[in-house]
């Protein structure tokens, strides 16, 4: 399986931990794994101008980092991101990219369940994977897991999976978890 592993700033030292390194650790060997690290700083915000829909389809008009992990995005079975969890979310480095990969997805709208989303761009998409780390309250972790629930919706992905990492919680059941998922199972 091609995995791509995006990961923030934070992910290498987190509070005294490396959750990257724990992460690829815990990865089945049989997996092809690509690591990217996401830093806002190399990645220019979302100017709206909608130019990866009519002027560069499926591409960005702007020009860095996110393009090319736009694409390597595509060719995955599996994307997996790891970040810090803020108030229910995604890092600061994480959504900088997210909010860039529209660019996958068509301008046309589809019904879903009966909701509208965008169409599909591509023939298929990767599960989505997040795996988020620090210690965030109850609610905080219910809205993170249905964030990615949404966002594996709206990036038509098959299946999606949402993980807590961190303090009073068993990371290694996480990551048998995680290979379960990667393996073909459902969570």
């Amino acid at each position: 399986m091609k995995i791509l592993l995006l990961y923030d700033r934070n992910a290498t030292q987190d509070e005294g931990v490396n959750w990257l390194s724990l992460l690829l650790n815990s990865i089945s060997s049989k997996h092809d794994v690509q690591s990217v690290l996401l830093d806002k700083r190399r990645i220019k915000p979302c100017i709206g101008c909608f130019g990866c829909w009519t002027k560069t389809p499926g591409r960005c008009v702007l020009s860095d980092q996110a393009n090319d992990i736009s694409q390597v995005f595509m060719q995955a079975d599996a994307v997996i991101i790891l970040t810090k969890m803020t108030y229910g979310g995604y890092s600061s480095d994480v959504k900088a990219f997210l909010d860039r990969a529209i660019c996958n997805l068509s301008p046309f709208f589809t019904m879903i369940r009966g909701e509208m989303h965008h169409k599909k761009r591509y023939e298929s998409y990767p599960d989505l994977i997040a795996l988020a780390y620090g210690d965030p309250s109850k609610e905080e972790q219910e809205t993170f897991a249905r964030l990615v629930e949404r966002n594996a919706l709206n990036l038509h992905s098959k299946r999606s999976l949402a993980l807590m990492l961190g303090k009073g919680r068993d990371t290694n059941r996480a990551f048998s978890i995680l290979n379960y998922f990667l393996g073909g199972g459902r969570s």
